[in-house]
């Protein structure tokens, strides 16, 4: 589990390379992970990532 200095540079870089951009296409490393993305929408895609 990370800790919160960890998480907090994490999102400091993520903010930096992708504040208003659109993110193509997402690729899952965890072996046996799924993720299906069926309303292609900014709504669906945050719907089916929580």
């Amino acid at each position: 589990m990370p800790e919160l200095p960890e998480l907090e540079v994490a999102r400091a870089v993520l903010r930096e390379r992708l504040c208003a951009k659109t993110i193509a296409r997402v690729e899952l490393f965890q072996p046996l992970a799924a993720l299906v993305v069926r309303d292609q929408t900014a709504r669906g895609f945050a719907e089916t990532l929580t």
